[in-house]
């Protein structure tokens, strides 16, 4: 898969992530438990039937709940009574309907769709007894029947056929993805799609570069935070947090890349913090120069360190944009080298300009990717390195939003350009305008830049820009915190000398393989409700007849 497809496709995981059924309330749970009992209690008082049944229902529904509580992490109070809810409503509803004609026994012809779709729900479970528990509690309103034995036979049958075809089609790379997805969509937790990444993930390469000056520390990466809230998803405000720890002062960019670059686990991201450390050991004193600027289609700007060139795109222009290739670095050096120049370019996805609902974004070998490449050699050209010393000040802002990170925002003024860095995945076009217009005002030339963190994220909620759901009022405020951050870095900026250093670092990155395997296996997702519906209706049919 090139580089193309990932640009075109990569958000089909989080748009599949986002469509993820959201289980009601433990008390809408428990109203309608209730109200389902005392209908069939209601019913059997007025055409004279025996309560049995009713308290027959009522022990299956406690005891699959109880077995279901507790049987993986996730599964608490009100997820187990979903569960066992979802599982006996195939007999319940039957019974109910069919009571006033006198019918109701034709419930017990469901008990194999009420077993099939308890199956189901013990893929995610992790305690083998809880399981056995959890689908023999199902059992409970049928125990008296024959066809409850032959519904457990046939359903085993069709949940092994089901679980084997679920594995055969919805594997990545020979994991199958059931578990380690449901603890991702049900807890939050990574850790299990983590352990099956770093098995699968292939050895890569990954470009850091650190601009030292004095205590302040602009860092550079590109691999790219995901997948979601897994692997690398919160790894720019862990970068920023260890740095601080060792007394730096820090600013993320994130050079050009797409998910082909996610690191697959947080053991991936403590390797690449220490490398980076050892990037700012290692930096060696260089000349610097101010920053540039040159627009078109594209707002580009570029500031020279050493043999260094940090090059900022932003994608204003297109209203909603996401994501450089990484093919406009490469070419860009290649074109670079193939000059005869020993500089060096490192391309910032700013990521400042997302709308919800829509997104625009650039293919490699593209006329707007080519047009972009003319431009940034324009501004590289342009950006020189005539400076032993340069002014340099940095500030924080404190901005609370739900759609900031744990690495905040942060302002690195460094000569003539305000380098202002949110811990946000994108940007409102309106608050990111707001913001330059105040710092261009005063002077400098705004580089705001979000880290494109997924930590901000979640499972269902796959866009959060910096600045959603604020008022008009709201986003001034905002872009006024950012500019006292900026007068206030500015205010303290001090004379130092600048160190420079670039890494290659060799870690696990998912690859484009196993990410083609899971975009692949993200669209087969829709093959998943005609799977269970195949699983249920032909033998739920069959046993209508027995």
């Amino acid at each position: 898969m090139n580089v193309m497809e990932f640009n075109e496709d990569s958000t089909e995981v989080e748009r599949r992530a986002g469509m993820v059924f959201s289980l009601g309330s433990t008390s809408m749970a428990l109203i309608l438990a209730i109200f389902m009992l005392f209908l069939m209690l209601f019913l059997s008082m007025t055409f004279k039937k025996p309560f049995i049944q009713p308290i027959l229902f009522f022990l299956s529904l406690i005891f699959a709940t109880a077995s279901s509580t507790g049987s993986s992490k996730f599964m608490n109070f009100r997820r187990s009574l979903w569960a066992s809810l979802i599982s006996i409503s195939p007999q319940m509803i039957p019974y109910i309907i069919m009571l006033p004609f006198g019918m109701e026994r034709i419930f017990t012809k469901f008990v194999y769709s009420s077993l099939y779709l308890a199956g189901l729900i013990t893929f995610i479970m992790d305690k083998k007894t809880r399981k056995a528990a959890f689908m023999a509690s199902l059992l409970i309103p049928s125990i008296n029947e024959r066809t409850a034995v032959i519904a457990l036979l046939a359903s085993t049958i069709s949940l092994f056929l089901t679980y084997k075809v679920i594995e055969r089609v919805s594997s990545i790379g020979g994991e199958n993805p059931a578990k380690a997805l449901s603890y991702l969509l049900l807890s939050s937790d990574p850790r299990p799609l983590e352990d099956a990444l770093e098995r699968l993930s292939p050895e890569g390469e990954i470009t850091s570069s650190v601009v030292l000056l004095d205590d302040i520390a602009i860092v550079t990466a590109n691999f790219h935070p995901g997948p979601l809230i897994a692997g690398s998803s919160g790894a720019p405000a862990r970068i920023m947090m260890e740095l601080e720890k060792n007394g730096y002062k820090p600013i993320f960019l994130r050079a050009a890349s797409t998910h082909a670059s996610n690191l697959p686990s947080k053991k991936e991201v403590d390797k690449m913090v220490e490398e980076i450390k050892k990037g700012i050991e290692e930096a060696e004193k260089c000349r610097c120069g101010n920053a540039v600027r040159v627009n078109s289609r594209f707002e580009v700007t570029a500031q020279r360190f050493g043999d260094i060139v940090v090059a900022t795109v932003s994608g204003r222009s297109f209203e909603s944009f996401e994501d450089l290739p990484s093919t406009v670095e490469k070419r860009l050096n290649d074109i670079l080298r193939a000059k005869g120049c020993k500089i060096r370019a490192i391309v910032i996805d700013r990521h400042d300009s997302l709308r919800p609902g829509g997104r625009r974004k650039i293919y490699p070998f593209s006329k707007e990717e080519d047009e972009l490449i003319d431009l940034l050699l324009d501004a590289v050209d342009k950006a020189e390195a005539g400076m032993d010393k340069i002014p340099v000040g940095y500030s924080k802002a404190d901005i609370r939003m739900r759609s900031i990170g744990k690495g905040g925002v942060r302002v690195a003024v460094v000569g003539n350009a305000a380098y202002i860095c949110f811990d946000s995945n994108n940007m409102l076009p309106e608050l990111r305008d707001m913001i330059a217009e105040r710092v261009e005002k005063e002077g400098l030339i705004p580089v705001i830049a979000t880290t494109d963190t997924h930590d901000t994220l979640g499972i269902r909620d796959t866009i959060n820009p910096a600045g959603i759901g604020c008022d008009e009022k709201c986003l001034a405020e905002t872009a006024d915190a950012v500019k006292e951050a900026v007068l206030k870095a500015k205010g303290s900026a001090k004379e130092v000398e600048v160190r420079v250093s670039m890494r290659r670092i060799r870690t696990k990155v998912v690859g484009d393989d196993l990410m083609r395997d899971i975009l692949r296996k993200a669209e087969e997702a829709d093959y998943s409700i005609p799977l269970v519906l195949l699983g249920i209706l032909p033998a739920q049919m069959a046993f209508l007849f027995i």
